[in-house]
C-alpha cells in the first residue's frame, strides 16, 4: 500500500491528475483500500476514478465499465443493495449489447449481480442467475474452469440453505465434488462426496439411482486415488490430508453405509446427473 501511494505521489507530480496513468493508480489505490476493509475509502476513490473515466473515455469503455463494476462490489459490501444493483445492471446492458451475453465480462458482471440478490434476501432470483451462469460458463469456459467452480460455490450456499437435503442441494454439492475430483483436490471433493451420499441416503434411500451413482462416482475417486497413491510419491494434498489416509478413511466410509466393493451399476453419466438437476429444478419450481 505504502509503495503504490508513494508511486502515485511521484506520478501526480509530472502528470495530470485526470491522465490515464494516475487514474489507473488510483484505481489500484481503491483494491488495495476494499482488501483492507477500509470501504468509504475505497467507494471515494472509486467515485472520482469513474467520474473522469466517464469524461475522458465515455460511459461505454472498458476501463469506465470495470470502475462501474468495482463501486457496485464496494457498495454491495457497505449494504448499499439496491445502488449496487442498479449499477450492476447498466453494466450488464452494455456488456450484453456490446460483447455479447456469453462473454467472460458479461458472465462475471451477472455473476456479481446474483451475489447482490443474494444479499438482498432474494434468494429465488439469485439462484436464476447463477443457474445461468453455470450453464454458460459450463459450455463456453469448459467444465474445469476456476471460474465455473466459483459460480457453483456461489449457487452451492443459496441451495444450501433450502436444506442440506434438498435434491438440488444434493446434485449441486455432487457436481462440485466432481471439479474438484477431475482436478485432483481430493481432500475438498472427498468431503462433498460424502456430504451428497449422506444426503441421498436419507432423502432418496439405498436404492434409488441418486444415491447408487453418487456412491459410485465416489467409489471410482477412491479407486483413482488408490492407483495414483500406487505410482507417485507426489502428494497433491498437505501432509494432514495425505492420499493414504484419505482412502482408508473413505474405504471406511463405504463400510459404515454398506456400499459393496464391487458397482451396484454402472455410473450413470454426467449428463443423466445433469437432467436429474433439470427435473428436480422443474419440479420444485
Amino acid at each position: 500500500m505504502e509503495e503504490n501511494e508513494r508511486a502515485l505521489a511521484i506520478r501526480c507530480q509530472f502528470l495530470n491528475e485526470e491522465d490515464p496513468v494516475v487514474l489507473d493508480s488510483r484505481f489500484v489505490q481503491a483494491l488495495l483500500l476494499f482488501r483492507q476493509g477500509k470501504f468509504e475509502e475505497a467507494e471515494k476513490i472509486h467515485r472520482r476514478v469513474l467520474e473522469s473515466r466517464e469524461k475522458l473515455l465515455g460511459n461505454e469503455h472498458s476501463d469506465t465499465l470495470i470502475s462501474l463494476n468495482d463501486l457496485a462490489v464496494v457498495l454491495n459490501n457497505q449494504g448499499k443493495h439496491e445502488e449496487a444493483k442498479k449499477i450492476n445492471r447498466r453494466v450488464l446492458e452494455v456488456d450484453e449489447r456490446v460483447l455479447g451475453k456469453e462473454h467472460p465480462s458479461t458472465l462475471t458482471t451477472l455473476n456479481n449481480l446474483g451475489l447482490i440478490l443474494n444479499d438482498q434476501g432474494k434468494s429465488e432470483e439469485a439462484e436464476r442467475v447463477f443457474r445461468r451462469v453455470v450453464e454458460v460458463r459450463k459450455r463456453v469456459l469448459g467444465k474445469n474452469h476456476p471460474h465455473l467452480t466459483v459460480t457453483i460455490h456461489n449457487l452451492a450456499s443459496i441451495m444450501y440453505k433450502k436444506g442440506k437435503d434438498h435434491p438440488n442441494t444434493l446434485l449441486t454439492c455432487e457436481y462440485l465434488a466432481y471439479l474438484y475430483q477431475t482436478r485432483k483436490q481430493y481432500h475438498k471433493a472427498s468431503i462433498l462426496y460424502q456430504r451428497a451420499c449422506v444426503g441421498y441416503l436419507k432423502a432418496r434411500g439405498p436404492i434409488h439411482r441418486d444415491s447408487k451413482r453418487c456412491f459410485n462416482y465416489y467409489k471410482t475417486m477412491l479407486d483413482e486415488m488408490s492407483q495414483q497413491n500406487e505410482t507417485s510419491e507426489n502428494q497433491t494434498e498437505p501432509d494432514d490430508n495425505s492420499l493414504s489416509s484419505m482412502i482408508s478413511e473413505g474405504h471406511r466410509f463405504l463400510e459404515r453405509f454398506n456400499f459393496p466393493p464391487t458397482r451396484i451399476e454402472s455410473v450413470d453419466s454426467e449428463e443423466d446427473m445433469e437432467q436429474d438437476q433439470r427435473e428436480d429444478t422443474a419440479s420444485s419450481g
